[in-house]
């Protein structure tokens, strides 16, 4: 009875977290995102994307500047990580010239705006 209390107030007292929605991703969709991304560099002088995330409350959105874009294989097969800068990026919270990269490469974030 008292873990059966216990699990009830964590279930009505715990916050949704939404982390690592689009980090890991099917091989095509990352190769479409490293292009995306890779097109962007090549066509501006100064490349910026920005990082926004609504559920963590953040108030404006980070902009990053482009040095690199890369691609790594993840620990299953078929599935790769997406790289800016040698820094990981969840690309649920970034934007590309204000629209939603995950949206753009059919990656479903869950409590994330298709624009900034």
């Amino acid at each position: 009875m008292i873990k059966m209390f216990i699990f009830l107030i964590l279930m009505t007292t715990s916050s949704v977290a939404f982390a690592d929605q689009c980090s890991v991703l099917p091989a095509k969709s990352a190769h479409i995102a490293k292009e995306l991304l890779s097109n962007h560099l090549r066509s501006n002088t100064i490349a910026v994307i920005d990082r926004y995330c609504e559920s963590c409350r953040d108030e404006v959105a980070t902009p990053i500047v482009i040095d690199t874009v890369t691609i790594k294989d993840f620990q299953v097969d078929g599935f790769k990580e997406i790289y800016v800068n040698e820094k990981k990026i969840d690309l649920a919270y970034i934007y590309l010239e204000g629209v939603n990269i995950a949206g753009k490469i059919g990656c479903k974030a869950f409590g994330i705006s298709e624009y900034l």
